[in-house]
């Protein structure tokens, strides 16, 4: 044979080898139901999370009269509880502490307080990130009333910290913390009211 037909030869060697690796490939992504391999890539949405701003009542021009009581209704016994307005959140962030020395101990933690100062037991806190992970703990109620803590895997994140009640309902803003890996980072929590 002459380097001519030695040459023919050789790229239709190539030729049926680059067409059947094409066609594998081609199967394979259909088989395994990712579409065709030259699809562009859809993007993903991201997470936003919205934070409500406090807002005031507008101001009206004529003051409203005072109630007139009726004398028929039950008395009062002790103080009433008091009740958020429509919108309030019952609990705010009252400190991170996030110190740069790391203790070695992959903890997120904190207290949540009432609005007197006192550890508040049996809140519940909630931690996610981004991916969709997401953890609960209780705070604590006997040694350390209103403690609670998340450990953690030795990794570098940022994590959304709230607190929310059993139905998962946010009660509290939502503190982002940016945890590094074996480091102790604290939110702790006051109640408004």
């Amino acid at each position: 044979m002459t380097r001519r037909n030695y040459a023919l030869a050789f790229g239709a060697v190539l030729g049926v080898g680059c067409l059947g690796a094409c066609a594998f490939l081609a199967l394979t992504f259909v088989l395994v139901g990712v579409g065709s391999p030259f699809a562009a890539a859809t993007p993903t949405p991201s997470l936003t999370l919205n934070t409500p701003t406090p807002t005031s009542p507008a101001l009206s021009e004529t003051p409203t009269p005072p109630a007139t009581p009726t004398g028929s209704g039950p008395t009062p016994t002790g103080e009433p509880t008091p009740t958020p307005p429509p919108g309030t959140l019952r609990f705010r962030v009252w400190r991170i502490i996030q110190p740069p020395p790391c203790e070695g101990r992959p903890l997120i933690n904190g207290t949540v307080y009432d609005a007197q100062g006192k550890g508040l037991p049996g809140v519940r806190v909630r931690l996610y990130h981004r991916f969709g992970y997401q953890a609960f703990s209780t705070t604590w109620t006997l040694d350390r009333p209103g403690y609670y803590e998340f450990f953690m895997a030795p990794s570098s994140e940022d994590f959304m910290v709230e607190i929310v009640n059993p139905d998962g309902v946010r009660l509290s803003e939502v503190a982002k913390v940016h945890y590094e890996s074996n480091c102790v980072s604290t939110v702790d929590w006051r109640a408004n009211f």
